[in-house]
């Protein structure tokens, strides 16, 4: 074996454990968040059971209405627009992929 590659590869070790580390933390940290987020949802639907039958008729609206507007003062007044040009800009790269092939 040649000795000039083994602090390389020992080197290429030690980094991909801390890879491998860091993505465990991630991975972890994912599941955390999507167990709490799936325990307030769970929570907030059962809650909503208990409610009058014209609060829970309502309640799509008002989150139609919250969520526009934090589109608008959050997001300063942006619209779909932007999704659907990022959606072109896409469509154009994959068929600048596609032509490429």
């Amino acid at each position: 074996m040649n000795d000039d590659a083994a602090p390389a590869r020992s080197e290429a070790v030690q980094r991909s454990g801390r890879v491998v580390l860091l993505a465990a933390f991630v991975g972890v940290l994912t599941g955390l968040g999507v167990a709490v987020f799936d325990e307030v949802v769970t929570r907030g639907l059962d809650g909503l059971a208990d409610l009058p039958l014209w609060v829970i008729a309502l309640a799509p609206t008002l989150g139609l209405a919250v969520a526009s507007l934090a589109l608008w003062w959050i997001g300063r007044g942006a619209s779909r627009a932007h999704q659907q040009q990022v959606e072109a800009a896409l469509h154009k790269f994959e068929q600048f992929q596609l032509c490429r092939s």
